[in-house]
């Protein structure tokens, strides 16, 4: 018995050691991503974007709870450096752009980007050497792990490559080596995190200037909301003429529109559930959830 209780421990002891502690996801509340993203047209011409993502309030759905990604920024189109492309290329100089770019949870290791009904896989921590991940529709192999330390945590790093071209790191809580969302596979298109934020500071290594961030002295915009939950009708109060707009889960604009002190928002046609309203000035952008019910 004596012999059981001591195999039983030493059982017990070795699965604990192996036990992975993952990172949580969002690792602080207060947590930026900016990236540079940009891909060639058929015509040949360049459009560029830069922009900051930034964890919201949670949600729930799908009887999970997700944290929604929103993102701001500016969207621009330019020449490239072939002459011939020139004549066909429309160029237009930087557009503010802002949205929600998905819904994500993480569960031992596996990070999920939701819609209502549904989720897929966006990174699995989990893989060993020689795994295949599939991110969104292309596969890559798993060919090395390590562990690099951001801030005050240890975090997974995978690296990963296809049939051709250098590996690419994927780190957990963060993303890869050129966005979050964005495509591991660049062909004519590049994209990279230029910065990561952890309240305030920049903490992931190796990555260039985060001035983009540092010159955004802005205040956000204070508004109040209410009632929420509501059955479709809510009522905001802004100190200050501001625009807005409403997302579903799925990240599609419902309704958008001005604001000037007090005004009411009419949600009475869309279906029961949680829906991202986005207010923003010339100081900043502030977002909220929408519960709707009957």
């Amino acid at each position: 018995m004596k012999r059981l209780t001591s195999l039983l421990l030493l059982l017990a002891s070795i699965c604990s050691a192996s036990a992975q502690n993952w990172a949580p996801f969002p690792a602080e509340l207060d947590i930026q991503w900016f990236v540079d993203n940009g891909w060639l047209t058929g015509e040949g011409c360049w459009i560029g974007e830069q922009y900051n993502y930034k964890v919201e309030p949670e949600v729930a759905f799908n009887g999970h709870t997700y944290f929604p990604i929103s993102y701001t920024g500016t969207h621009y189109s330019q020449f490239t450096d072939n002459p011939e492309t020139q004549q066909s290329c429309t160029v237009w100089p930087p557009q503010p752009i802002q949205g929600v770019r998905a819904y994500l949870r993480a569960e031992d290791g596996v990070y999920y980007k939701g819609w209502q009904g549904g989720e897929e896989v966006l990174y699995d921590f989990s893989l060993e050497i020689g795994d295949t991940l599939r991110f969104q529709t292309e596969e890559f192999v798993v060919d090395s792990i390590d562990e690099i330390q951001i801030g005050t945590r240890s975090r997974v790093r995978q690296w990963v490559s296809q049939d051709w071209g250098s590996p690419v790191w994927i780190i957990e809580g963060i993303g890869h080596q050129h966005g979050l969302f964005e495509s591991l596979y660049q062909f004519e298109n590049s994209s990279s995190i230029r910065c990561y934020w952890e309240n305030g500071a920049p903490v992931l290594p190796g990555t260039s200037s985060c001035g983009y961030l540092d010159s955004q002295d802005v205040s956000p915009p204070e508004f109040s909301l209410y009632p929420n939950p509501s059955s479709g009708i809510f009522r905001i109060e802004t100190s200050q003429a501001s625009s807005y707009r409403v997302y579903d889960l799925f990240g599609r604009i419902i309704t958008q529109g001005q604001l000037n002190g007090t005004s009411e928002l009419d949600l009475t046609s869309q279906p029961n559930g949680i829906y991202l309203i986005s207010i923003e000035t010339e100081n900043g952008i502030s977002t909220a959830k929408l519960v709707k019910h009957q």
